[in-house]
């Protein structure tokens, strides 16, 4: 759908917000633009206030007139005293650099040495009136970025939504792929394995960038109300996805390091292959269908099955046969772990499933 689409893409809103809001800025300067010098600066703070949430609009703007305040204290600053111009703009932009490293400042931290490199060599003539230009100016541009931000705020629902769709796919298909190298034969060489293995930390890197935007974006947010099922919903899905991801990536390193062709003593041999197999693949299956009505029961009790197959012939390798299986009972807890973080989630959605469904704001 068109409304999927531009929601899975927020930069496009954001570019007509910025727009929107540097052409009203623009005229509301062009009645005094007579009097009133430097008017381009108006649209300029409008398009720098203009951000992805509401807050983030209003952080960027005080930073940014704090930043340029600052500049022009030192540019002012360094204009009394006795030197050559060029020791001047030397010490202005020193001064205004150290300074830009105020964590307050942000990443408008930045214009503190521009501002006041501005203020030193083009308000040479009227230092006074072309602070008050600058900093009035992109202030105002940056209330009437806030202004549109809070008639049009975003709450990223949707690219949530859809990278917690990606991550979950990684995961299962992490998870299927390790399945298959126990299914060999023998056990896969550990350039083998290497070949089976996903990059998991730019998915769930991305899952929390998102989330913790949308919470930010819930703030000062007429819309957040109407969503916040859903926010709840995805931030539950979220947490539940990084514990597995962790479970995820600790099942991949046992089964690399333990359970490959270069090594003398394999941790699980071939009568727990299958059986870590078959409880790895159950474990995506339901991955994927946790949001199915009609798949998820099927795939809960088949996972539950694999698991304690799993657990009841690694305990009997270990009891009757006297055999170590340590790696083999850390991939049980593992799996286990993963099985009571995902029922917990099922429960959760199920009991959230008549509120609202998962991810239609943008």
């Amino acid at each position: 759908m068109l409304t999927e689409r531009w929601a899975a893409h927020p930069r496009i809103a954001l570019a007509l917000k910025a727009a929107t809001a540097a052409a009203i800025a623009w005229l509301l300067i062009q009645p005094v633009g007579g009097i009133v010098d430097y008017t381009y600066y108006a649209p300029f703070g409008a398009v720098v206030a203009v951000s992805s949430t509401v807050a983030r609009s209003m952080r960027s703007t005080a930073q940014a007139a704090a930043a340029i305040a600052i500049g022009a204290a030192t540019a002012l600053t360094v204009r009394e005293l006795p030197m050559p111009e060029v020791a001047s703009l030397a010490l202005v932009v020193a001064a205004g650099t150290g300074m830009a490293g105020w964590r307050r400042l942000g990443a408008m931290g930045s214009w503190v040495p521009v501002s006041a490199l501005f203020i030193l060599i083009l308000g040479d003539r009227d230092p006074s009136r072309y602070v008050i230009a600058y900093l009035g100016l992109t202030t105002l541009g940056g209330l009437v970025g806030i202004a549109v931000n809070v008639a049009f705020p975003s709450l990223p629902l949707t690219p949530t939504r859809l990278a917690l769709l990606r991550l979950r796919a990684e995961l299962a298909e992490q998870l299927d792929e390790v399945a298959g190298g126990l299914r060999q034969t023998d056990p896969p060489t550990r350039s083998e394995w290497r070949k089976r293995r996903h990059v998991l930390r730019p998915h769930i890197d991305r899952v929390r960038e998102l989330v913790a935007e949308t919470a930010e974006a819930s703030r000062v947010n007429w819309r957040a109300r109407r969503w916040r099922s859903d926010a709840d919903r995805q931030h539950a899905l979220a947490l539940a996805l990084e514990d597995l991801t962790a479970v995820t990536n600790q099942v991949v390193n046992l089964v690399v390091e333990r359970e490959r062709a270069e090594q003398s003593e394999l941790a699980l041999g071939p009568s727990l292959r299958p059986l870590t197999a078959a409880a790895l693949s159950a474990t995506a299956t339901l991955l994927e269908d946790l949001d199915e009505p009609n798949r998820v029961q099927a795939a809960l009790d088949q996972t539950c099955a694999a698991v304690d197959d799993l657990r009841r012939a690694t305990s009997s390798a270990w009891h009757e046969a006297g055999e170590d299986r340590y790696t083999a009972a850390a991939l049980v807890t593992a799996l286990e772990r993963a099985l009571r973080s995902l029922q917990s989630l099922r429960h959760w959605l199920e009991r959230t499933a008549g509120e609202t469904t998962l991810g239609k704001a943008n």
